[in-house]
């Protein structure tokens, strides 16, 4: 299943670009699925991501999980790249857990950023895809 979501995802994005989906910080691509938008080396969230996330948060049942899939860069210092998408997936936790969501829900996941090339291929480091995935199950 965790394949077939990551493939999903890869199709999503081929089909739009990163400028599509930065408008929200918080992007529902599927049912129980979200993309969220971080700014570039940046793992920091406004008011209104956290807002965003909350809400997700609350309409969560106690059967139910969440995972947040953190995406390590494949452009720059591998170490700070894993740095900054750890620190993504810790912020996103946190405020899921302020929000009442209980540590045992919360499944961190990291995986390598897939190249993209094409017409699809960031001009500039600034273009790159900042986001963790999170999956409600």
């Amino acid at each position: 299943m965790k394949r077939l979501f990551l493939i999903f995802c890869g199709f999503f994005f081929a089909a739009c670009s990163a400028r599509d989906v930065s408008e929200r910080f918080c992007l529902l691509v599927a049912p129980n699925t979200y993309i969220l938008n971080f700014g570039y080396n940046s793992a920091r969230m406004n008011a209104d991501a956290e807002r965003e996330i909350t809400d997700v948060a609350q309409s969560l049942k106690p059967d139910q999980h969440i995972e947040l899939y953190g995406n390590i860069a494949y452009a720059g210092v591998p170490q700070v790249q894993l740095d900054l998408a750890f620190a993504r997936l810790q912020a996103v936790a946190g405020v899921l857990m302020d929000a009442g969501v209980k540590s045992r829900q919360i499944y961190l996941n990291m995986q390598p950023e897939t190249p993209r090339i094409g017409l699809d291929a960031p001009v500039s480091i600034k273009d790159e895809r900042h986001q963790i995935f999170m999956e409600i199950r």
